[in-house]
């Protein structure tokens, strides 16, 4: 076995090569494949996130139009035209 080696080197030497390489080239594709299934997780936590601060911003906007209405509907009932228009 020895004699072989001393002989073939080169060859052995090209093989193991072949096998880091390989070994090495089928850990980067697992890495990137997990590290595209963590985009995708996170890209959907941002879509949830903002699909709650659009909630949270209509839902501001409901209240501030409820609170101009009501306020609107007081000046109508008090006859305050002027302040109905500019309102």
């Amino acid at each position: 076995m020895k004699r072989f080696l001393n002989e073939h080197w080169g060859d052995t030497a090209s093989v193991i090569g072949l096998v880091v390489s390989l070994v090495g080239f089928a850990i980067a594709i697992r890495q990137a494949s997990a590290a595209r299934t963590a985009a995708q997780r996170a890209e959907a936590a941002a879509n949830r996130v903002r699909s709650t601060i659009y909630g949270f911003d209509l839902l501001q906007n409901l209240t501030a139009l409820t609170q101009i209405l009501s306020e609107i509907v007081t000046l109508h009932r008090h006859s305050a035209w002027q302040a109905v228009v500019e309102r």
